[in-house]
């Protein structure tokens, strides 16, 4: 059955979904809000990247019925398939269908119940192609070759997608920060090769002399800080900021891309159909939004919060019926 806890309760176990409230705990991924049961005691269904990019030392637990599939949002990223009482269950956590620099994409897998990930869930958001967006982060570098650039990103995740991308299509090695670079150094033992400079090394600090590329964490990158850095260093400075959430909102920088490591709307909806799933079950953003037009899109979808406690659904629910066909959109 799976709850309204984000719970996949199975006759032996019940198997948390990116928390530690179950017997079983599966992480997707290493960002904070979903990796808190590496630091519980309770084990862990996760990659060995995501334990690493977590600074876990927890060893990895698998269980008979339940396998791990790429799920594409960053290095390590899974999604959880369970078998069970003849249904199959799939949770994706957060998603991304096309490859990365530094991740692969995600695997699409038969499935009857689905529990999706819904960020960026309503049909506004389409983002534009993926190599489209690397092309205009080039020509954006290239323009601005007199000045100092400031990227501004998640420090985990995206910020080593944005190393590959400067290495591979500016031939440019970035500045990063300390942490930055940690989480580089795991993604090179996992064999991602990431050319960066640690900004506090003395290598850093030489290159803040001369023109530099730097990566610093986007909740730091605004015109403030190019005004100050270009007082600092005497040379012009501009900002930019990397995010899904550029496609429709305006942040206080030079330029903002709107490349995301989440699945826009019309891939929730590919990922449904060629899933074949019976049931849809939304979660992240808002998920009653989600679910609601999802329905409108031909699926048998709800809301995390309206399955309720008197409510389970059951991998095989008789009230789920043949899935809708879903017009193309």
């Amino acid at each position: 059955m799976l709850t309204s806890e984000k719970c996949l309760k199975l006759p032996e176990l019940t198997i948390s979904l990116d928390h530690s409230e179950g017997d079983l705990c599966f992480v997707s991924h290493a960002h904070s809000d979903h990796a808190a049961p590496l630091h519980s005691r309770k084990p862990v269904l996760a990659s060995e990247e995501t334990i690493a990019i977590a600074g876990s030392k927890k060893q990895p637990h698998s269980h008979i019925g339940c396998r791990l599939i790429d799920a594409g949002h960053m290095l390590g990223a899974k999604q959880l398939v369970a078998e069970y009482d003849g249904g199959v269950f799939a949770y994706t956590g957060d998603l991304r269908l096309e490859a990365g620099l530094t991740s692969p994409p995600a695997k699409i897998p038969q499935a009857d119940t689905v529990l999706i990930e819904g960020t960026y869930g309503s049909p506004e958001w389409k983002f534009p192609n993926r190599e489209l967006v690397f092309l205009q982060i080039e020509k954006w570098v290239s323009q601005n070759r007199g000045s100092n650039l400031i990227f501004g990103a998640y420090e985990v995740g995206k910020a080593q997608e944005i190393v590959a991308f400067l290495n591979k299509y500016c031939s440019i090695v970035p500045l990063v920060t300390p942490r930055m670079d940690k989480i580089c150094s795991i993604y090179e033992k996992f064999g991602v090769k990431l050319g960066r400079v640690n900004i506090e090394s003395l290598e850093g600090q030489e290159m803040l002399s001369h023109g530099f590329v730097a990566l610093l964490p986007h909740n730091r990158v605004n015109f403030s800080l190019a005004s100050t850095m270009k007082s600092a260093y005497g040379r012009d400075a501009k900002t930019a900021l990397v995010t899904g959430w550029a496609l429709r909102e305006q942040f206080p920088v030079d330029r903002a891309f709107p490349l995301s490591d989440h699945v826009d709307f019309e891939g929730i909806v590919q990922y449904l159909r060629e899933s074949g799933a019976k049931r849809a079950v939304c979660t992240h953003g808002e998920e009653g939004v989600i679910a609601e037009h999802l329905r409108r899109a031909g699926f048998d979808a709800v809301a995390l919060f309206e399955l309720g406690q008197a409510r389970q659904l059951t991998l095989l629910s008789s009230e789920m019926g043949e899935k809708a066909q879903a017009p193309a959109l």
